[in-house]
């Protein structure tokens, strides 16, 4: 059993995973001497692995993280990158390199502070762009000034320095339903506080022995309150045992006068620059943060979630037919998958497939493209059936589908972030067993994509219960 995740994962379970433990983890997802023999199908985690695993090839069309960065440009006004420390107010002209090497020309003028902003939205040469460098030429061509160059790039990076020594900002837009203007690969920092006595967070440098209200912002977006009271020194411990830390993934904490005013302290894990131990810290109002770490048992962890961007357009995740990833007349079976929806998607949309066609042989998790709703599909090649989602996916917020296929009672059906839909009687009689690869984002018939950020996927060999769902809806 996996520290953390009472869920007990057999050997005939696969894994697609982006999510990697981060310092001090015993083991949340992924134990490579574990597992990576037993079923993993993807171990994409920002580390450089890729590959075979259990004997499955995974194919990710993209911009893959062993080769150079780029920068996807979201498609709302507030997705910009800006160059400060250019000539005010002045023409210049631009080389704009994509992600497929091909160029194009452009020409930008600065603001009257020197700060030269390439917009998406209203700007065709860079809205849902890749681009992997752009130069920058005095107005009719010479001389070089500078050159943005997103290649050479920390994954994540929000702002950096160029050769000329003028700083870069990636910024990001406000409205969490839009693609965010990122470096391709990206990664956000939570907190995993697993709600013991010794698992803290504290804030130094406030007011000694106050009463604070704070709100707590988890993974998943939603939110919750407390209050706490600083001690003589003014330091301000929270987490523990409180409820709204408790096993909880926690991404920012707000600290705010009592009473709900103005804001004393903004904790944001997913911004945070960690010490080496991963402990300390400085927060965005310039607080020192200290985590503390139980001696004992389950400890609070910083954990990096790696996301692949997809934009919808062209990019896709498959992984090769093998014998675990098929299933008999008489194998249940329950397929899980982390997805962050932007942007409508069509009703040829699919989020994670095996098997091609309208009446297919196989099984999937699919859109709704109008009512935005997911559904889990089974199918012998002669009957084909669906069990709708209790709901519709909300766009920018983290998803997690479940479908669930039960041969014992004889029933599929589809969870959505742990609420089961109404259930469907499973009417295919036949093998489920097909040679499509595994595809994730993509319609293989159509090619009609998906845009969103990606996490992680599981495939169980078994249906799993509806406390073990949930208990993997909120680890996912």
């Amino acid at each position: 059993m996996l520290a953390g995740f009472p869920l007990s994962i057999p050997r005939d379970t696969a894994w697609i995973g982006l999510t990697k433990p981060g310092r001090g983890v015993t083991g949340r997802w992924f134990m490579d001497e574990q597992v990576s023999t037993n079923g993993v199908l993807i171990d994409y985690s920002g580390n450089g692995h890729h590959g075979y695993y259990g004997g499955v090839k995974r194919t990710f069309i993209g911009d893959d993280i062993t080769g150079p960065r780029v920068c996807l440009f979201g498609a709302v006004a507030s997705n910009t990158v800006t160059v400060a420390g250019l000539d005010n107010t002045t023409i210049y002209d631009l080389i704009i390199t994509y992600h497929d090497d091909t160029t194009d020309t452009h020409t930008l003028t600065t603001s009257g502070a020197g700060l030269m902003t390439m917009t998406a939205s209203s700007d065709a040469k860079f809205t849902s762009k890749r681009v992997k460098s752009v130069a920058i030429y005095t107005d009719g061509g010479t001389p070089l000034v500078d050159t943005v160059d997103f290649t050479a790039q920390a994954q994540g990076t929000v702002s950096f320095v160029t050769g000329g020594s003028r700083t870069v900002t990636v910024n990001q837009s406000a409205d969490t339903a839009a693609m965010p203007t990122t470096l391709w690969w990206t990664g956000t920092n939570y907190v995993y506080f697993p709600g013991t006595a010794s698992n803290t967070v504290t804030v130094a440098g406030l007011s000694n022995n106050t009463i604070y209200d704070y709100t707590v912002t988890y993974l998943d977006t939603t939110t919750a309150t407390g209050t706490a009271t600083s001690d003589g020194s003014g330091n301000l411990v929270m987490g523990a045992t409180a409820a709204e830390f408790s096993a909880k993934n926690v991404t920012r904490i707000v600290v705010t006068a009592d009473g709900g005013g103005a804001t004393v302290a903004d904790v944001n894990f997913s911004v945070a620059t960690f010490d080496a131990t991963h402990t300390t810290f400085t927060c965005v109002t310039g607080q020192a943060c200290t985590i503390g770490r139980s001696a004992t048992g389950l400890k609070s962890t910083v954990v990096t979630e790696n996301v692949c961007v997809f934009d919808g357009v062209d990019d896709y995740i498959s992984i090769d037919d093998h014998a675990r990833l098929n299933f008999a007349a008489a194998e249940s079976l329950t397929c899980a998958i982390n997805w962050r929806m932007f942007g409508a998607p069509s009703s040829a949309a699919r989020i994670i497939t095996k098997g091609a066609g309208g009446t297919f042989t196989g099984w999937r998790i699919i859109w709704n493209g109008t009512t935005l709703e997911p559904r889990f599909h089974v199918g012998d090649g002669t009957a084909n059936c669906n069990a709708p989602a209790s709901g519709a996916v909300t766009a920018g917020a983290k998803t997690v589908m479940v479908g669930r296929r039960n041969v014992a009672t004889d029933l599929i059906d589809t969870y959505l972030n742990g609420t089961i839909g109404t259930p469907t009687t499973d009417t295919t009689n036949g093998t489920l067993t097909n040679t499509s690869a595994v595809m994730i984002g993509m319609n293989p018939v159509v090619d009609n994509f998906s845009t969103g950020q990606f996490t992680s996927a599981a495939l169980f060999r078994r249906a799993l219960s509806a406390a073990q769902i949930l208990r993997l809806n909120g680890e996912m």
